[in-house]
């Protein structure tokens, strides 16, 4: 789920209508759909989701839910590669610019770990600045730093700076070990890989992997791809050939029908098992 929307989700959950309702419903909606590898059906439900929130010119919402979980999916679907994820968010800068976002709300923090996720450092940083001169010192207690700690995550994550990553998580699980980091442990996988926290990322991999397919953490559906694709690598980096073929045949199984960018890596990791003695 998006930095921080908890409260607003279930505000808008219990209340049962408005804007906002049709906002998550269908951003939930595409985080479904790409737990399943069907990526045209995604789209056209976070399309419709940006859709409900211009209209009703819920700038908030659009940052929070709809562009975060557009422009992270699309960040782990092409991961290496940060120019897709670079693309959605040129697009949401064109629809709904910063300067329409509170600065003490979810939105405009959330635009700051995208910035700093897809290596949009300087822009990233000026945000998280304007940010934290926005709050009073006495307004910076526990729920500020967790949101300073994932800012830190996410930066540190696109700038591959595995050190970095290793200290906001660890300070993450201090401060709330759930649910604010606990709904994220594929991100938290790949910051400890990049730190070279191997026991630890298998760990946080093998948990997302089991949490995100329920749905309820939409925003890391997108995200099962690259997780079995590295859990898989971690395994065979350390001759647990059984294991990491093992890996790699759950997500051959999972996407039957994927469709590209998901397909691709179908692909590779179905060659990958092959090669494997257990993967014959």
């Amino acid at each position: 789920m998006a930095a921080g929307a908890g409260g607003r989700v279930g505000a808008a959950r219990r209340g049962g209508r408005g804007p906002g309702v049709d906002v998550i419903a269908r951003t939930e909606q595409a985080g479904y759909y790409l737990g399943l590898g069907r990526v045209s059906d995604a789209r056209r439900s976070l399309q419709l989701a940006e859709r409900a929130a211009v209209e009703h010119r819920q700038w908030e919402w659009y940052w929070s839910i709809v562009l975060f979980h557009r422009a992270a999916s699309a960040w782990a679907l092409h991961h290496p590669d940060p120019e897709p994820a670079r693309a959605e968010l040129r697009r949401g800068l064109a629809t709904i610019p910063l300067d329409s976002l509170d600065l003490r709300g979810d939105a405009a923090s959330n635009a700051a770990m995208l910035f700093g996720l897809v290596g949009w450092t300087e822009r990233a940083d000026s945000l998280r600045t304007r940010i934290e001169d926005a709050f009073e010192p006495t307004e910076k207690g526990r729920g500020f730093q967790v949101g300073r700690q994932r800012y830190l995550l996410y930066r540190s994550l696109g700038r591959d700076d595995g050190a970095a990553a290793l200290e906001a998580l660890n300070r993450l699980e201090e401060l709330a070990p759930c649910p604010a980091v606990c709904a994220e442990r594929i991100v938290a996988g790949l910051a400890f890989e990049l730190a070279g926290e191997a026991d630890r990322a298998i760990e946080a991999y093998e948990a997302g992997l089991e949490t995100a397919p329920l749905f309820w953490v939409t925003f890391e559906t997108g995200f099962l791809p690259l997780a079995y694709d590295r859990l898989g690598g971690l395994y065979e980096s350390r001759g647990d050939v059984e294991r990491a073929a093992a890996t790699f045949r759950r997500m051959v199984e999972a996407y039957p029908d994927a469709e590209e960018p998901v397909a691709s890596r179908v692909r590779t990791v179905r060659a990958r098992a092959g090669e494997l003695p257990s993967g014959r």
